[in-house]
């Protein structure tokens, strides 16, 4: 009898020792999907609000001189050539700040597909798909506008096409705002949907 006790008792106590090993390593995975759904939802949003803070500073009309400091320059370069290779040293070195911005949301775009309900998922790509084409359509602008200007300043002919050159300047100099608008509009609706996850 003594010995039968004894089994049951053992018997009960691996049970209990068992259920409770098995309801900590469920409350601890819960934990750690928890801290890890925080710790992307905060990066993919500082990494989306420095995208807008950084698209905002790559479209400011105003030029700093110590912004072309590293440029070098070509031999015989007329002061109209350096005026626009400065600008576009200057304009492409803000995209970078974009660039690495992106990188970081693009990194979190692929761990929330494993660590995000769907829906979710699909508002960081819908935002990080708008930063891109953002990105996208200023670095082309950029690239374009200024390869013609430096053409203009070593030939000293005017573009034919002023209009293209108009629009490309709004766009570079942040007078187009329908970019900047768009930007700020998925990433202020991505915020407020990561915030579900940071409370």
């Amino acid at each position: 009898m003594l010995s039968n006790a004894s089994s049951i008792a053992i018997i009960v106590s691996a049970v209990i020792v068992s259920t409770a090993a098995i309801v900590g390593v469920q409350t601890w995975r819960r934990e750690m999907t928890g801290k890890a759904r925080f710790d992307l939802a905060k990066r993919i949003m500082i990494a989306s609000f420095k995208f807008v803070d950084d698209f905002k500073w790559a479209v400011n009309p105003f030029t700093r001189s110590g912004e072309f400091v590293g440029r070098v320059h070509e031999q015989n370069e007329t002061d109209a050539e350096s005026q626009q290779l400065n600008e576009w040293y200057a304009r492409s070195n803000r995209l970078q700040q974009l660039f690495d911005d992106l990188k970081i949301i693009q990194e979190g775009h692929w761990e929330s597909k494993a660590l995000f309900n769907e829906a979710m998922s699909s508002k960081v790509e819908e935002a990080l798909t708008i930063c891109k084409e953002a990105y996208g359509e200023l670095s082309s602008a950029i690239s374009t506008y200024f390869d013609i200007k430096v053409q203009g300043a070593k030939t000293a002919k005017q573009y034919k096409d002023q209009d293209f050159l108009r629009e490309l300047h709004k766009t570079i100099y942040g007078v187009n705002k329908d970019i900047s608008e768009k930007v700020d509009k998925v990433v202020g609706d991505l915020g407020l949907a990561l915030t579900s996850y940071i409370r």
